[in-house]
């Protein structure tokens, strides 16, 4: 693949972010060039009210301020939680609307939209919300262009955001089949896309200006595996990477159907450059090649051939490898070698691809060369 760049990673020392931060799972780009990431910071104190002693000593009570970090031009911020309004709970999802504005997905089963200034929250059964769900935490967001904001809520259905109420579909009201919304992704010409797993099979569907169309079914159901992550490239295929269901061991990796043939193509870290079978994440960048993190590296896939970073090497040209290396998956003994870790990967408005590590990390983002 004909691709190479420079990686730049930003540490706690650079970024100058709290010492005491943790980073969770939770990276989003705006179009408006801000780069979010969820973090939160551990407060311990000596809590007089819990009468508790140890053999260790003191009783030392933990609790955290959960809260953003927040990329804009070129400098990190920590946002607390409590300074915005934001309920000091888990996040579980983020995502950037057309207009730039974050979305947050949080765990007390509440919908939150934050702008820089201003925090909107939405309850559920509220301005068009679906009622409480068990599963809240598992939902998905995806974002089109205008008034084309979507979020997946797994054993309910899909809402769709027109800038100031949501749209409910349900199998009842609409072309979804019944099953579990496990995935969703909106395309280059805004088109949603769904899966729906149940028990014996997984159908993907398309919505388009309000019509439903189911473009291919497989015969996997969602107690083995779910299509946890979905994309769709500038050639039409749809991306598809699984996340094991009651089944530990995830075996199926990475799918790719193209409906002009109407087959699928597979891919292990055995026949591509797939670092590893466990999907954490997807997107498809400016260029249209579809980039995929896993917990050992990140992969990219042009339809045609596909390469990766099993680890990065920071601030020098390098080129991805054609195949993921084993020897890779531990830190190098080199500071400038980075083991690309990946929960999330996004695109921001300049086209640059961030990556985000569970290591001490704040992010790694990767600036493509252009050749002249």
């Amino acid at each position: 693949m004909n691709l190479s760049g420079i990686w730049e990673c930003y540490d706690r020392e650079i970024c100058y972010v709290p010492s005491d931060a943790l980073f969770w799972p939770g990276m989003a780009a705006g179009s408006d060039g801000r780069v979010w990431r969820y973090a939160v910071k551990s407060v311990k104190r000596f809590d007089e009210s819990i009468i508790l002693i140890s053999h260790k000593g003191s009783w030392i009570h933990e609790s955290f301020n959960y809260g953003l970090l927040l990329y804009e031009q070129g400098q990190w911020s920590f946002i607390r939680a409590d300074q915005i309004g934001l309920p000091n709970d888990t996040i579980s999802s983020l995502a950037c609307d057309w207009t730039g504005a974050l979305w947050l997905n949080v765990r007390s089963r509440l919908v939150c939209r934050f702008d820089g200034k201003n925090l909107a929250i939405f309850p559920p059964g509220e301005r068009g919300l679906p009622p409480e769900s068990t599963f809240w935490g598992l939902s998905q967001f995806a974002s089109g262009g205008v008034d084309n904001f979507w979020l997946a809520v797994p054993d309910i259905g899909a809402c769709r955001f027109t800038g100031i109420v949501w749209e409910y579909f349900t199998s009842q009201n609409s072309g979804l089949p019944d099953g579990w919304v496990t995935g969703v992704t909106v395309d280059g010409a805004g088109r949603a896309w769904f899966a729906v797993g149940n028990l014996s099979r997984t159908s993907f569907l398309r919505y388009d200006s309000g019509h439903w169309e189911e473009v291919v079914q497989l015969p996997i159901g969602r107690r083995q595996y779910e299509a946890r992550f979905l994309a769709v490239d500038r050639q039409g295929r749809l991306w598809v990477g699984w996340r094991h269901g009651q089944d530990r061991l995830n075996k199926l990796g990475l799918w790719a159907f193209d409906p002009a043939i109407g087959q699928w193509s597979q891919y292990k870290s055995s026949n591509s450059g797939l670092p590893d079978h466990q999907i954490e994440s997807m997107t498809v960048d400016k260029a249209g090649r579809v980039w995929v993190g896993t917990r050992f590296g990140v992969g990219v896939f042009d339809g045609v051939e596909s390469a990766c970073w099993s680890y990065v090497t920071t601030s020098v040209p390098t080129r991805p490898l054609h195949r993921p290396s084993t020897a890779n998956r531990t830190r190098g003994k080199d500071a400038r070698l980075r083991p690309a870790v990946c929960y999330t990967v996004t695109v921001d408005a300049e086209g640059r691809v961030w990556a985000e590590t569970r290591t001490s990390q704040v992010a790694c983002v990767f600036t493509e060369s252009r050749e002249e």
